[in-house]
């Protein structure tokens, strides 16, 4: 199934080669996606597949498909309220459970949960906060910066 960016491709390619949708390879969608980012989603081991997209439509392109995969919000979804957003359309990736814990462990160390000894916490926490620790989580990522809007 193509995600969003493989439809935006595939139609580019249909619209300048006037070639059918179905004639176009896979493989060369891919790596037209691939070419797309600066390379930093390829470093993931299923993230740059997907692209980044809203959290539900990367749910529903993951479902049953591979239970090693999980969908990791990009600001994570206990945040949703502060950032006035529904969790289902907050901008997320597809990663192996390892790196998704990577980062959910640098969120903590930046933003502690409630009940915690952190100085700021989830219910604590601003809008202003959460993107400052979205810059220092995803510094050495761009593509994510970018989205994300830093």
């Amino acid at each position: 199934m193509d995600n969003a960016e493989d439809a935006t491709i595939r139609a580019a390619i249909q619209q300048e080669l006037g070639v059918a949708a179905n004639a176009i390879p896979v493989r060369l969608v891919r790596r037209l996606r691939h070419q797309m980012f600066s390379g930093d989603l390829t470093q993931f081991a299923h993230a740059v597949d997907y692209g980044i997209q809203p959290a539900g439509a990367l749910r529903n392109q993951t479902a049953g498909s591979n239970p090693t995969v999980h969908v990791h919000h990009l600001i994570e979804r206990r945040f949703a309220g502060v950032m006035e957003q529904r969790e289902s359309q907050m901008l997320s990736i597809v990663l192996t459970p390892g790196e998704h814990q990577r980062f959910t462990n640098l969120w903590h160390d930046k933003i502690g949960y409630d009940g915690g000894a952190s100085q700021i916490t989830t219910s604590s926490a601003t809008r202003a906060h959460v993107m400052n620790a979205a810059r220092e989580i995803y510094a050495d990522y761009p593509d994510i910066l970018r989205a994300l809007g830093l």
